[in-house]
C-alpha cells in the first residue's frame, strides 16, 4: 500500500508539544475507527484527511496492492473538495511509465518531488490533471516487512499477544526470550532501565542461556502506566539506528490502538449497564428497551431471571467494576456463556441471566449453577444471600423482579442467611409476609402454631408433620420420605390432631403449617 500527498498551502510550524498532541489526537480518531466496523474505504479517507491536515498539503491519495501486484486508487481527500474517493478509484500508479511510484515501491522509502511539472518521474499528464506541484509518496508496510525482521508484541507478563516475520525468514514460531534468559541480569539491567527518556534498549546475545540473537525492546505506555513490550529480533540483518526509531513509533501506535480498544470496551460496557438500570427501574418505554437490547445482546423475548448478589461493600477492596467484571467472568466460566448483562448497586451485584426454557426446571439449573459460582465468589468477595427472581418474560417484568430482590434482600440480611442461595418462588407465602411489613407477627404464628406438638415429644411427631406437609398432605409420600409403615404416619397424624387440637390433614391446617415451616425455615429456627 502507497500513500501519496501532494503539496498546497503550507499551514505553518508549530511547537513541538503542540504537533506531538496533535499526531497522538490524529492517531487516537484513526485508531478508535479502525477497530470498529467502519468500511476500509472510509476509515482510509480519514487517514488521508489527517495527513493533509498534519502536513499541510492540498490533497492525499492511498493507493493498494492488488493479486495481480497492480496499485489501484482506494480512497482520497482534499482540503477544498473533501472525499475524492471516488476520482482516485479511477488512478492506477506503478505502471511502467510511473517511474515515481516504482521507486517508492522498490526502494520501500519515501520519495519526495520537489517540482512535479517538470520532474520526469511521475506520469505528466496525472500531474496536469490534478495540477500537481510538489508530491511525497510514503510506502504503507508491516512493521517486520519494514525493519525486515522479526516483531514480537509482549504483555507485561512477556505472554506473546502477537508476532510477524519476513516471509523469507520462514520462520514458525515468534523468536522470544525465555524465561531462564530474561532471568540473567544484564536482561534484567536492559529491560529495568526502560524509561521515557530511553524508550528502547538492545537487549545482548547470551549463548550461554540459549539467546543467539540480539533483542530491541522498547516499552509500551498507556496512560502513564507500562502495558508491555515490543521487540525487533536480529534476524538477518543486524540492528540498526532506524530499527529503533521504528520500535518506538510502532509502540506508540500500537499503544493507542490498545487504548482506543480499551476505551471501547469501556464505553460499551458503561452504555449495557444503563441500559440495564434503565430495565430495572423501568425509565424507559418498552418498544425502546425491545429495541435497543440487541445491540447489547440481550433479546428481551427470551425468559430470563435475575440474580442479585449481595456484597459487603465496606469489606470489599476491589473497585465496583472490578467487582462486576469478576462475577461475570465467574457467570461465563461456570455456565459456559458469554459474559452476561449485570450493573454493580450499592450493596449488590444484579446478573441477568437468560434461561435456556420458560419452565421452572431451567430455573433449577440456573440455580445450581449459581451455587458454584456463589463458591467460587466466596474467596475473593465478601458476600451475603444470593436470590434468584422469578421468570421474566416480558419487559415490565424486570423492574417487579427487581423489588422482590431489594425487599427479600434486606430480609435475608436480618435474618442472617449470608451462605445461602434461594430462588423467590421457594419463599412462597413469605414473600406476601414480608410486603405486608409484618414478619414479626408471622414467626409469633410460626412458633405459637407448632408450640403444642413441639412441646409434647423428642421431635418425631413434628418432623413426621414437617414431612406430611412436603408431601402436599400425602401419606404414602411421607412414609416413603421417612422411611417407616404408612399406618405409622396415620397414627402420628393422629397424636398430632390430638395435641395440636387441629386436623393436619385439613385444607386449611395444611396451609396454615405450609406457611408455618416455611417461616421457620427461613428463620433458621
Amino acid at each position: 500500500m502507497t500513500s501519496m500527498v501532494e503539496h498546497g498551502v503550507d499551514a505553518g510550524s508549530a511547537h513541538a508539544t503542540g504537533r506531538e498532541r496533535e499526531v497522538i489526537a490524529a492517531f487516537a480518531e484513526i485508531t478508535t475507527e479502525a477497530i470498529t466496523d467502519t468500511k476500509l474505504e472510509d476509515l482510509l479517507s480519514l487517514v488521508g484527511q489527517k495527513l493533509c491536515a498534519l502536513l499541510g498539503v492540498t490533497r492525499c491519495s492511498v493507493y493498494l496492492r492488488h493479486a495481480n501486484g497492480s496499485y489501484r486508487g482506494a480512497a482520497g481527500f482534499c482540503q477544498e473538495a473533501g472525499d475524492i474517493t471516488e476520482a482516485v478509484k479511477r488512478q492506477v500508479s506503478g505502471f511502467d511509465g510511473d517511474l515515481f511510484s516504482q521507486e517508492v515501491i522498490n526502494t520501500r522509502a519515501p520519495v519526495v518531488i520537489a517540482d512535479a511539472l517538470n520532474d520526469p518521474r511521475p506520469h505528466r499528464r496525472t500531474m496536469t490533471h490534478w495540477d500537481v506541484r510538489a508530491m511525497l509518496g510514503v510506502p504503507l508496510t508491516f512493521l517486520s516487512e519494514l525493519s525486515a525482521k522479526p516483531v514480537v508484541l509482549y504483555n507485561n507478563s512477556f505472554d506473546v499477544l502477537a508476532w510477524s516475520a519476513p516471509d523469507a525468514l520462514k520462520l514458525t514460531a515468534p523468536p522470544v526470550m525465555s524465561e531462564k534468559v530474561r532471568a540473567t541480569a544484564s536482561v534484567r539491567q536492559a529491560l529495568a532501565e526502560l524509561s521515557v527518556s530511553t524508550p528502547s534498549a538492545i537487549v545482548p546475545a547470551q549463548l550461554a542461556v540459549g539467546l543467539g540473537r540480539r533483542h530491541l525492546m522498547c516499552r509500551m505506555v498507556i496512560e502513564g502506566k507500562q502495558t508491555g513490550f515490543l521487540g525487533i529480533v536480529e534476524v538477518g540483518r543486524s540492528l540498526e539506528a532506524l530499527d529503533a526509531n521504528i520500535a518506538e513509533r510502532g509502540a506508540t501506535v500500537l499503544a493507542l490502538q490498545m487504548l482506543s480498544e480499551r476505551r471501547q470496551i469501556e464505553t460499551e460496557g458503561q452504555a449495557r449497564d444503563d441500559y440495564l438500570s434503565d430495565l430495572l427501574r423501568n425509565s424507559r418505554d418498552k418498544e425502546h428497551l425491545v429495541r435497543r437490547g440487541p445491540q447489547f445482546g440481550i433479546d428481551l423475548t427470551n425468559p430470563h431471571v435475575l440474580v442479585r448478589f449481595a456484597v459487603d461493600d465496606a469489606t470489599d477492596s476491589l473497585t465496583a467494576s472490578a467487582i462486576q467484571s469478576l462475577v461475570t467472568r465467574t457467570f461465563a466460566s461456570v455456565m459456559s456463556i458469554s459474559p452476561p448483562p449485570a450493573v454493580r448497586l450499592p450493596g449488590a451485584v444484579i446478573v441477568m441471566v437468560r434461561l435456556e426454557s420458560d419452565d421452572l426446571d431451567e430455573v433449577g439449573h440456573v440455580r445450581d449453577h449459581v451455587s458454584t459460582i456463589r463458591d467460587r465468589l466466596s474467596g475473593d468477595l465478601s458476600l451475603g444471600a444470593t436470590l434468584i427472581s422469578g421468570i421474566c418474560r416480558t419487559p415490565v417484568d424486570y423492574p417487579h423482579a427487581h423489588r422482590d430482590l431489594r425487599e427479600m434482600g434486606s430480609v435475608a440480611k436480618s435474618f442472617g442467611w449470608d451462605e445461602r442461595v434461594m430462588t423467590l418462588d421457594e419463599l412462597g407465602l413469605f414473600r406476601v409476609i414480608v410486603s405486608s411489613g409484618h414478619v414479626k407477627e408471622a414467626l409469633h404464628f410460626a412458633h405459637s402454631f407448632v408450640a403444642p406438638v413441639r412441646q409434647h415429644d423428642d421431635g418425631t411427631l413434628l418432623a413426621t408433620w414437617r414431612a406430611f406437609v412436603a408431601a402436599d398432605g400425602k401419606v404414602q409420600a411421607t412414609a416413603s420420605a421417612l422411611d417407616v409403615h404408612e399406618n405409622t404416619i396415620r397414627y402420628r397424624l393422629g397424636r398430632i390432631k390430638e395435641i395440636a387440637r387441629r386436623d393436619p390433614t385439613s385444607l386449611d391446617c395444611l396451609l396454615s403449617a405450609k406457611m408455618a415451616f416455611q417461616v421457620l425455615d427461613l428463620a433458621g429456627q
